[in-house]
């Protein structure tokens, strides 16, 4: 009688665990669709964040502002599927009161206080002071091309959701110092550090950096100089993201305003606390009767984290000006400026658009470089994202333009 062969033993598969780097919207956007993806199987999922907040930076002080179809060719596939996506993440989980997600109509005007008064039509925007309208009101989108969110209840929601509904870890205070390869040039852990000194290395098989701004300081000092990642095409064009500052204030007026955004084209005006103007500013109405307004960047450099951002009180003295040029009734010596702040928007110097990309052989990827179009690419970078870690390529928006493998001139 022959003996049956002995079964053989399974080849003992290592885990796999997926390390972003970056709390802010896109960190939180690739963690939510990373975990959410049917790929996903036993595949760990860890959030590294250095502040011990949520989207510390621009994605919790900028406008939140949506749009499906204002990109160009290297962007707009990408802008269409995160325009659906956030209608259908909104659908799904009560957006609308959860981060103040809605559809909104789009202006663009003139404002100009130095000349005769003009009496344009205002249209819905009756909070304007029509006698400072030198153009007549652009219709630039609606409801079915742009809408808006409050971009850091946005960002709470997806990583709290991740953690408490599908199982991924949420390190917040938690820097990551150094990301560490194999001999096959393989990302195998990366170091961090907690409260300051603590150290620590996990384990690690991918690794996705998301830090906006930070990200070119970020692989400059995380990746040794001699590591093979720093030869990846992409490490090199993502290693020249840096920021620039733009401020902002969130205004509550005396009356109710609408649900429109404005974007002032040109602005001249008499200056009663300043000869110098800042940038046109962009003025966003939201569901809670507030308005943010934004602009006036500058050229301030980029602090050690985005806990250390401060604001120019000069520069956020321009936008209160601003707007009370815009709509004086509404927005004058009554109106309470609820917030003061500054935020660094993350800018690719190398390729002028985001930078997003994997390698399957190195595990490392990145996703950044979003300018001040990061919370509307930022559900559809997620979603990219962990196709291109699952599922090995991207199908669901055309990226092949965002790979950072091609900068462009000057």
């Amino acid at each position: 009688m022959v003996a049956a062969a002995a079964a053989a033993s399974p080849v003992p598969v290592p885990e796999r665990h997926i390390v972003v780097v970056g709390g802010g919207v896109i960190g939180a956007a690739t963690a939510y669709y990373l975990a959410s993806h049917p790929g996903r199987h036993a595949a760990r999922i860890t959030v590294c964040e250095t502040s011990y907040l949520i989207a510390p930076g621009a994605s919790s002080k900028s406008g939140g502002f949506l749009a499906s179809d204002w990109h160009d060719h290297g962007t707009a596939s990408l802008a269409a599927l995160s325009f659906r996506l956030h209608s259908e993440l909104a659908e799904e989980h009560d957006g609308e009161a959860r981060w103040a997600y809605r559809r909104l109509k789009t202006y663009e005007a003139d404002i100009d206080n130095t000349i005769p008064p003009q009496h344009h039509d205002v249209r819905e925007l009756d909070w304007i002071d029509p006698r400072v309208l030198a153009s007549e009101l652009d219709l630039l989108g609606d409801e079915s091309t742009t809408a808006q969110v409050t971009p850091g209840l946005l960002s709470i929601f997806l990583l709290e959701h991740a953690r408490d509904r599908l199982d991924v870890d949420l390190l917040l205070g938690t820097a990551v110092r150094s990301i560490h390869t194999g001999d096959d040039g393989r990302v195998t852990s990366l170091t961090v550090s907690r409260e300051g000194d603590v150290v620590d290395e996990i384990q690690a098989t991918d690794i996705i950096v998301c830090a906006g701004p930070w990200t070119g300081a970020f692989f400059k000092v995380a990746i040794d100089p001699t590591s093979p990642l720093q030869r990846l095409p992409f490490v090199k064009t993502a290693s020249r993201i840096g920021g620039q500052r733009a401020h902002s204030i969130v205004v509550r007026g005396t009356r109710p305003v609408g649900n429109h955004a404005l974007f002032v084209n040109k602005i001249s005006y008499l200056a009663a606390r300043s000869a110098t103007k800042a940038g046109n500013p962009e003025l966003y109405c939201r569901p809670d009767g507030t308005v943010y307004v934004c602009g006036a960047p500058d050229g301030e450099e980029l602090p050690h984290t985005a806990d250390d951002v401060d604001f120019s009180e000069r520069q956020v003295e321009k936008l209160i000006e601003q707007t009370a040029v815009v709509a004086p009734q509404v927005f004058g010596p009554d109106a309470e400026i609820v917030v003061r702040q500054a935020c660094f928007l993350p800018m690719s110097e190398a390729t002028k658009n985001p930078i997003i990309n994997f390698s399957q052989q190195h595990g490392l990827g990145v996703a950044a470089g979003h300018t001040c179009w990061g919370i509307t690419l930022s559900l559809g970078t997620g979603k990219v994202m962990a196709e291109l870690i699952f599922d090995g390529r991207a199908h669901s928006a055309d990226i092949r333009a965002l790979d950072g493998l091609k900068v462009r001139a000057e």
